[in-house]
């Protein structure tokens, strides 16, 4: 999946998206994420490391997967 996609989709289900140094963080204004709420949200994603930050869930993702 590319990173595009996992922005298209993340916005579709309602999370806020923002491209960080080694991925993109999701997250909502209201309250803290867990991982299981992203996954549970786009299942694609559950290939992907993730981890929490400060912002929301860090959704790790390859400089190369950047690219076209």
């Amino acid at each position: 999946m590319k990173p595009s996609q996992v922005v298209q989709k993340l916005e579709k289900e309602g999370f806020r998206v923002k491209i960080a140094d080694g991925g993109i963080i999701a997250y909502l204004h209201d309250r803290r994420l867990s991982r299981g709420e992203v996954v549970d949200a786009v299942p694609e994603l559950d290939e992907f490391p993730m981890g929490r930050v400060d912002e929301g869930v860090l959704v790790e993702v390859e400089n190369s997967r950047f690219s076209p």
